[in-house]
């Protein structure tokens, strides 16, 4: 008999700790909701070459008000570059495009999203952010960057354009975003 008990001990144990160590599933971040729904909503997109470009200047819209409301708020960006670009102001590169959490499954559309927020930071944010770390950044939308990105930093940029595109899937490009006053807060990768 005590054996029995030893051994379902040992069993529960087991379980409580393998249940323990699992972790919470990822929530859905808010951009990731939005490419969702909207590729829902225009599932021929890519049709043909009147419709993709119907939709592309849909997209193009649409993301800037989404931008302009908070939409990338909670997506984990890798802090690429610092730079003081005129004598006492200073920018930083922050980039969507990294290596994502193994967890990430590979179809999911986050996987095939990019874009480089270039974000007007403060003295006192050139001594706390640190290049190679994580953050999610919060801030005032200024305007799409092209070619004029170089004046803020001075490495590359890896999206230039706002399109939807197809390649082995659907890729999103976002584009270069210029953002201003900014509270970035250290994450972890997605």
């Amino acid at each position: 008999m005590k054996t029995n008990n030893k051994l379902l001990s040992i069993i529960f144990l087991f379980f409580l700790a393998l249940s323990c160590n699992q972790k919470d599933p990822r929530k859905e971040i808010k951009l990731e909701i939005y490419l969702n729904d909207f590729f829902k909503q225009n599932k021929n997109w890519n049709q043909n070459d009147v419709i993709r470009e119907e939709v592309n200047n849909k997209f193009r819209k649409e993301i800037e008000i989404e931008i302009k409301k908070g939409i990338l708020d909670d997506f984990p960006l890798e802090l690429v570059e610092v730079n003081e670009y005129e004598k006492g102001k200073y920018a930083a590169l922050f980039a969507s495009h990294y290596p994502k959490d193994e967890e990430l499954k590979y179809d999911n559309i986050l996987n095939d999203t990019s874009f480089d927020l270039i974000c007007l930071i403060k003295k006192e944010d050139v001594k706390t952010l640190q290049q190679n770390k994580f953050y999610t950044v919060k801030g005032e939308f200024k305007k799409f960057l092209k070619g004029d990105y170089e004046y803020y930093i001075k490495g590359s940029v890896y999206t230039p354009l706002v399109r939807i595109s197809e390649n082995y899937g659907n890729e999103v490009s976002i584009g270069i975003i210029l953002i201003d006053n900014i509270k970035a807060k250290e994450t972890s990768k997605l």
